[in-house]
């Protein structure tokens, strides 16, 4: 049986810890979020068939950068 002792403590730290978890949460949302979005814009700019507008939109730099920041966030 878990004392009273402990579980005030245990549920001290969830209390203490949720808010900074549902903010990382939340970061990792938005950083997805940017990502599709550069690359449904350099999707745009690109010319050619589908599947080469998808890998030469991959490709640059935009897209590049928004997916370390995705993977920053995700670590």
């Amino acid at each position: 049986m878990i004392s009273d002792e402990r579980c005030g403590k245990a549920l001290s730290y969830l209390a203490a810890t949720d808010m900074e978890a549902a903010e990382l949460k939340t970061q990792l949302a938005k950083k997805e979020y940017l990502l599709d979005l550069a690359r449904r814009r350099t999707f745009l700019e690109k010319t050619g068939n589908i599947e080469v507008r998808k890998a030469a939109s991959e490709m640059t730099l935009e897209v590049g950068l928004a997916m370390d920041e995705y993977l920053q966030a995700d670590a």
